[in-house]
């Protein structure tokens, strides 16, 4: 899947040792200075600059997001699969450019399979779901076949890499969505940081007349409260030579036990790379990024073999580019 293409390039890219270290240390926290990653990394500083510009310039990094649990300023998110009656390029262009104007959009992906787009929202109540939604079916109406919602419930974890890209340390990310009071500034701060997650202290502290000092402070408040989850890149799995494909999963019945045996595996797999729980006709969602068909094979086989009976029906779609993805919707710094 290319993601967020902002440089567009095709070429895949191989990677040396240090490359990947770089990315791992950027994956754990974005915002690590060139200086800590130099130390981390065993380079000079300019050595990091140096590198990171030219993953930067092959399109492997394709920018920085803040990681955001929007579920603690009251939002929920919903996800929203199409089906279109047909697919040209004229249509799907028509799509992408009628919707990414909506401020509640989270998430816009195209897919090769049963579903055409995934559609994220993000609203505070239903009844702000219920018309969004609706606003996203009336404007590609002409185009549509069928679609589904999945409201996300729960979070199973999140990474930036597939476990087999390089080893992640073993932890769980399931979030308990308390609320949190911010305030106007707050939510500036997190609208510049959702749009790059390097952004400097004095760079954000221009832009809502706070000193760098005041910045640091609000985000490591916003830290502590679990708003901010973490910083990461933005990377092309393509030029990887990865491909991610979305499984919409229905496990029935799923009971505490069997739900604790499905967190442990998803978080051990070492191809999945994203999994949420779900209400709707699926309650599990995941993206699985692997090199092969091979591996995505031998992950669902696992999974089938885990909850032999359990497992009721599952969809399998390739995705194929993210033309909006973002933790903080322009929404969400609406007060």
């Amino acid at each position: 899947m290319r993601f967020k293409q902002r440089v567009k390039s095709d070429k895949k890219v191989k990677l040396d040792l240090k490359d990947m270290k770089i990315i791992y240390w950027l994956c754990q926290n974005g915002r690590l200075s060139y200086t800590d990653l130099a130390k981390k990394v065993s380079l000079s500083t300019d050595a990091i600059i140096y590198r990171i510009k030219n993953l930067e310039k092959n399109g492997i990094i394709q920018g920085y997001v803040t990681v955001t649990d929007i579920a603690k300023l009251g939002f929920t998110t919903y996800h929203l699969f199409l089906q279109l009656t047909q697919v040209n390029e004229n249509i799907r262009d028509k799509v992408i450019e009628t919707l990414r104007v909506y401020p509640f959009i989270k998430v816009i992906i195209e897919f090769s399979g049963k579903y055409d787009f995934e559609i994220g929202i993000a609203s505070r109540t239903v009844t702000e779901a219920d018309e969004y939604i609706q606003k996203i079916i009336d404007s590609v109406a002409a185009y549509l076949q069928q679609y589904i919602v999945l409201t996300i419930s729960n979070y199973y974890f999140t990474h930036t890499v597939p476990r087999n890209f390089f080893y992640i340390p073993h932890e769980s990310e399931i979030r308990k969505h308390s609320a949190v009071s911010v305030d106007e500034t707050d939510l500036k701060i997190l609208q510049i940081l959702s749009e790059n997650a390097r952004a400097k202290l004095y760079e954000i502290g221009n832009k809502v007349t706070l000193s760098s000092d005041a910045i640091n402070y609000r985000i490591k408040n916003l830290q502590k409260s679990d708003v901010i989850v973490k910083y990461a890149p933005i990377l092309n799995y393509t030029l990887l030579g990865y491909t991610v494909y979305a499984v919409l999963m229905n496990i029935f019945p799923l009971s505490k036990e069997k739900d604790k045996t499905l967190k442990y595996f998803l978080e051990s797999n070492e191809n999945i790379l994203w999994a949420v729980k779900t209400l709707g006709i699926y309650n599990l969602l995941m993206y699985v990024c692997v090199k092969s068909s091979d591996e995505l094979h031998l992950t669902l086989l696992k999974m089938r073999e885990l909850f032999s009976k359990e497992i009721k029906e599952y969809e399998t779609i390739i995705a194929y580019e993210e033309y909006v993805y973002t933790y903080f919707p322009v929404i969400c710094s609406r007060t």
